[in-house]
């Protein structure tokens, strides 16, 4: 368990480094990746005091996910659920955001057409993460 931990804290660290200083003054997003795969760009607060705040929630919940599953981690695990009527992305049974009208307005799309893209973005990221815990493979020896 302690090594998943340390797994995701320096994938995380990275990322949540970006995300302070990735952005631009007054960009008016948020970047949230793992393992150098963008995953979303949080582009509304939806409630929260800022994008900022946002997406350090996502990556608080992402951190969840990933400690709850450890080695059953895979990206087959990515889904696009409801919160209520609202499209969402989770792994397994763990939210990680809700997609709202803004934030798909922001980008340009529908919710549930952004949805599955921050899905397939999420599982490129944990294909991504989940090579990286488990090392090279022995062909590659």
């Amino acid at each position: 368990m302690a090594t998943w931990s340390l797994a995701v804290a320096l994938a995380l660290s990275t990322a949540i480094t970006a995300l302070a200083a990735g952005a631009p003054a007054g960009a008016g997003y948020a970047t949230v990746e793992l393992s150098g795969v963008v995953i979303l760009r949080v582009r509304d607060a939806g409630g929260w005091p800022s994008v900022y705040a946002r997406a350090d929630e996502v990556y608080k919940r992402l951190n969840e996910a990933i400690n709850a599953y450890q080695d059953r981690l895979t990206p087959e695990l990515v889904r696009v659920g409801q919160v209520g009527t609202t499209p969402a992305l989770f792994i397994g049974e763990h939210l990680l955001v809700t997609v709202d009208e803004t934030s798909a307005r922001l980008n340009g799309t529908t919710p549930e057409t952004l949805a599955r893209v921050w899905a397939a973005n999420l599982k490129a990221a944990l294909s991504r993460f989940v090579q990286a815990r488990q090392g090279p493979a022995s062909s590659d020896l």
